[in-house]
């Protein structure tokens, strides 16, 4: 019977598993070096060490995968090369960062610089095309334009493309058409819509997550996809295979591939989460996690139980809107 609940954590540096039998209530644990060139292949590494012990793929219930690939990639500048159309008349509102100003420290440095732009100007396209702000059509799409934008993006080297066109969050159909176009004429390109990604008020925010989930968005997909790939042809069959989200809900590995976004605070967030468990078990209201890894350190603070969470933060000075 299958009675095992796995948890691997995917780190810069180590991939941890740890795994419990509901039914004996045995705790096994493992740590295997990370493999930052397919991370998917140290997942598998732990579990042929839970496998070694006399647990076999058919016994396990469930399996969740807590990642910092996504963090990881922001941190350390290693998503792709992507590309942005954004409405006519609106390129600068990416580069402006919302009007963003230094603080704290940065306001003391005179060698200040902004945080580079993940879809820098010369990799950026203005379309024609708008929206008012009910969603009604003020400028049809120019479809030719468009696909000359695409392909002038392409003949760039870009392997992600962001689209993100003003009041998309009330109607996405300029954005869907967008896409549709880009399937065309970029196949092998991955796109990112805002509307889909974030669809909210307030262009900079919706922006600079669109950019993000397209910048990394590739590198999780093609991780997530080989992880699968890996747990089924290993015998891993069970249905319940999660991954943890950066809200610290979670969803199914394959929507992780569709949304990379989400998993930006993947591992982080599962910290968090046992902390909050352990403060309850041990009744203390106030607690603070500290998430210690080879690429960055992650803390939280639990106040009278509850996990302090927020709609907006930043990674590497990246702003992102995902809770």
């Amino acid at each position: 019977m299958a009675n095992w609940l796995v948890g691997v954590d995917t780190g810069g540096t180590f991939t941890d598993l740890i795994a419990f039998d509901q039914a004996a209530g045995a705790l096994k644990r493992a740590k295997v070096p990370s493999v930052p060139g397919d991370p998917s292949l140290a997942v598998i590494d732990a579990l042929e060490k839970l496998f070694a012990e006399g647990v076999t793929p058919a016994d396990v219930a469930m399996i969740v995968h807590g990642t910092t690939v996504a963090t990881n990639a922001l941190l350390e500048g290693k998503g792709v090369r992507t590309g942005l159309l954004i409405t006519k008349g609106f390129r600068a509102v990416y580069e402006a960062r919302g009007w963003s100003q230094p603080k704290g420290a940065d306001l003391l440095d005179t060698f200040y610089q902004k945080p580079p732009l993940l879809a820098p100007q010369y990799l950026t396209e203005e379309i024609h095309e708008r929206l008012d702000f009910e969603g009604n059509v003020v400028t049809p799409l120019d479809e030719a334009a468009l696909r000359a934008s695409i392909r002038g993006l392409v003949k760039k080297g870009v392997e992600s493309i962001a689209v993100c066109f003003l009041f998309s969050f009330v109607n996405p159909a300029h954005e869907r058409r967008a896409a549709a176009i880009a399937a065309e004429e970029a196949p092998n390109c991955r796109i990112s819509i805002s509307s889909e990604v974030l669809p909210v008020i307030r262009e900079y925010p919706r922006l600079s997550t669109t950019v993000i989930d397209a910048y990394v968005g590739p590198r999780i997909a093609n991780y997530l996809r080989a992880l699968e790939e890996r747990l089924d042809s290993r015998g891993v069959a069970t249905p319940q295979k999660f991954l943890m989200q950066s809200n610290g809900g979670l969803m199914r590995i394959s929507l992780g591939a569709r949304h990379p976004n989400q998993t930006l605070l993947s591992g982080p967030a599962a910290g968090v989460i046992a902390g909050a468990d352990l403060a309850r078990a041990t009744r203390r209201g106030h607690v603070i996690t500290f998430d210690m890894g080879g690429t960055s350190t992650d803390i939280s603070v639990i106040v009278d139980g509850a996990i302090l969470e927020m709609a907006q933060g930043q990674i590497a000075g990246q702003d992102i809107g995902t809770p």
